[in-house]
């Protein structure tokens, strides 16, 4: 209530300037609402930028980890196919030797592809 008798007292004395009085005094009205928006559009752009700021800091200490966690994986990659190799050369080296020993003994001992020496009976 009070705000209204104290806009109608400013816009009386405004008025005995006659129009360009009330023009000036409704410009400058709208000149103050225009900067208290400008200062609330202000403080939540500042919000904003901090919160994206956070953001972006956040975002940039997970590229450094996965960056970590990328080299880590590459040695585990490489000891991994180091035993893959080895595992390969050894099924290799397994199926030559059962196929090599597919016969029964008898006929590796008459052909000579047996490491032992069977004594005769």
């Amino acid at each position: 209530m009070e705000q209204l008798v104290t806009f109608v007292k400013v816009l009386g004395e405004f008025g005995q300037l006659g129009l360009v009085g009330i023009i000036v005094f409704i410009w400058w009205k709208d000149q103050a609402v225009q900067r208290k928006l400008f200062e609330t559009y202000r403080a939540d752009i500042t919000k904003i930028l901090s919160s994206y700021e956070k953001d972006m800091a956040e975002q940039r200490e997970m590229y450094r980890s996965n960056v970590s966690l990328v080299r880590d994986y590459q040695s585990v990659a490489g000891d991994l196919k180091d035993i893959v190799i080895l595992a390969t050369q050894t099924m290799t080296t397994l199926h030559a030797d059962v196929n090599n020993n597919r016969f029964c003994p008898m006929v590796r001992v008459e052909s000579g592809k047996t490491r032992f020496e069977v004594s005769p009976k």
